[in-house]
């Protein structure tokens, strides 16, 4: 990209995507850098995310906008979080997000519920512990 070739950057960035987990802590980072690009970046089959029209509007937003734009994006996955806890990706991906936005609080919290909805569920809490773990969240 910075060698102003958009089209291999754009291939780069999908590659990482495709193959990165759905809790990748820089997942968020790539997708900006890919949409900053005019490049559609491929929807993850296990983490939904915004359509090539939203990812093209982004594109043209100010990084302020982009910015608030992604905290609205994460507010509401907390939101429907809170009103249907059982999302176990969802939880996953809104923890990342946090710490992706440096909202680390925001994402204790986030871990506790995720927690507390799937206290019941050992192989749930395992892929909880694995993400707190790479966030550095024990």
């Amino acid at each position: 990209a910075q060698d102003g070739d958009k089209q291999a950057a754009g291939n780069t960035f999908s590659q990482l995507l495709k193959e990165a987990p759905a809790d990748a802590p820089w997942r968020a980072l790539v997708e900006q850098q890919l949409a900053g690009l005019d490049a559609p970046a491929p929807a993850p089959a296990t983490a939904p995310g915004p359509d090539r029209e939203q990812i093209a509007a982004a594109a043209q937003m100010t990084a302020s906008e982009r910015q608030t734009m992604i905290r609205n994006m994460v507010d509401g996955l907390a939101e429907r979080l809170t009103e249907d806890g059982q999302d176990l990706d969802g939880w996953l991906r809104l923890i990342n997000a946090r710490m992706v936005l440096g909202e680390q609080d925001k994402a204790v919290l986030a871990l506790k519920s995720a927690r507390e909805h799937f206290k019941q569920d050992e192989a749930a809490l395992s892929r909880i512990a694995n993400a707190a773990t790479k966030l550095g969240l024990n």
